[in-house]
């Protein structure tokens, strides 16, 4: 169970990040839904309006029509003027005609004779479309590590696409304890496809290193408090040494490591984990990592807005790491071509601590 923090200092703590203004989320969604952010994501997209009465239905299969409207709202697909692609049961005047034909004319859709827009389709069908809309390719030599496909597996080439980008994880397959299945021929909900489309649509490259110049100042505050001054001044490979100004010494130099694959943010001081981000970068939760299997890493946005210093920011990523250890959770807010301009400690275990060098909020000094 995780509290707020309770001390002079939580004034500060209250997470002063909006992700976007967004619409209501759907009453069927709780707060702690595994797709809450994936869901609202697209909320402010207005990728999904849900039902009239306030629902999603988020258990219940989808339907190829709104797979195909969904689709054209994410990609901003044009439907003026499109082709026909003379689906028997997709005349002209029928509701969702413009998009399906505007994701057929997109090479989203085979020709057919018949379209079946009440139809549901499967997990890999929907890696399928994904990889269309995307343009979706694994890296040259991955090797899937699922269990129930193989090269003979329809769609299996974009079933690897997917999964070497983290837009799915598979789920854990009972009948081999360690291992993952993708259960290619499983019925996809609205819930599921929400969540895979928009993982897809946030699929970036980003680079979470500070900006390589002389040197970075934050204002950190901590649990007596006391607001710090603190001096970074790049020491070679990735590494900064970092100078307290306000009291005068050192402390253990700060640490960063960047690879296509990862970031890999090593604090100063021993209170918080290492925190480890998986890329390319895609909203959701990221899946577990062996050298770090007791911290949680969530995107929760790709369009942050926050404010430091008196200055508005916007279009950050916003990342949450979960310490299972301590419960602690921290929000870290990253600009593009600046690295981390502001660092939040939001909520602490029943059973963690506020030690005397403790950061609770650390922001950028422009």
């Amino acid at each position: 169970m995780k509290k707020i923090v309770a001390t002079f200092a939580a004034l500060f703590l209250m997470s002063t990040f909006a992700i976007t203004g967004h619409a209501q989320m759907f009453k069927d969604i709780p707060n702690n839904s595994d797709s809450f952010y994936e869901v609202n994501y697209l909320i402010n997209k207005e990728v999904i309006s849900g039902y009239s009465d306030g629902t999603f239905r988020p258990t219940a299969l989808i339907q190829k029509q709104h797979i195909a409207k969904m689709l054209v709202q994410a990609l901003q697909l044009p439907t003026d003027n499109v082709t026909n692609p003379h689906y028997e049961d997709i005349p002209t005047d029928f509701l969702y005609y413009k998009e399906i034909a505007a994701a057929q004319n997109a090479g989203l859709f085979d020709k057919a004779p018949t379209f079946n827009p009440k139809s549901t389709i499967t997990r890999a069908a929907m890696a399928e479309v994904l990889a269309r809309a995307y343009k979706l390719q694994a890296p040259e030599g991955y090797e899937d590590s699922f269990t129930d496909i193989s090269a003979d597996t329809p769609s299996y080439d974009a079933i690897l696409a997917i999964a070497s980008l983290g837009i799915t994880i598979g789920t854990p397959d009972k009948a081999n304890p360690g291992y993952r299945s993708f259960m290619p021929n499983k019925e996809l909900t609205r819930m599921h496809f929400t969540a895979f489309l928009a993982r897809a649509m946030t699929l970036q490259p980003y680079t979470f290193s500070l900006a390589q110049k002389s040197q970075h100042n934050y204002d950190v505050l901590i649990p007596t408090g006391t607001t710090r001054n603190l001096l970074y001044e790049p020491a070679g490979e990735g590494t900064w040494s970092v100078s307290n100004l306000t009291d005068g010494y050192m402390y253990n130099s700060y640490k960063e490591e960047e690879t296509d694959e990862r970031y890999v943010m090593s604090p100063p001081t021993a209170d918080q984990k290492p925190l480890i981000i998986q890329k390319p970068i895609r909203i959701g939760t990221q899946s577990k990592l062996e050298d770090a299997p007791n911290a949680t890493v969530t995107i929760i946005s790709t369009m942050a807005k926050t404010v430091v210093n008196g200055k508005k920011y916007e279009d950050l990523v916003l990342v949450e790491q979960y310490d299972r250890d301590t419960k602690n959770i921290y929000h870290y807010f990253f600009a593009k071509d600046k690295g981390l301009i502001k660092q939040e400690l939001v909520a602490i275990g029943e059973q963690a601590k506020l030690t005397p060098e403790m950061t609770l909020v650390k922001q950028l000094v422009e």
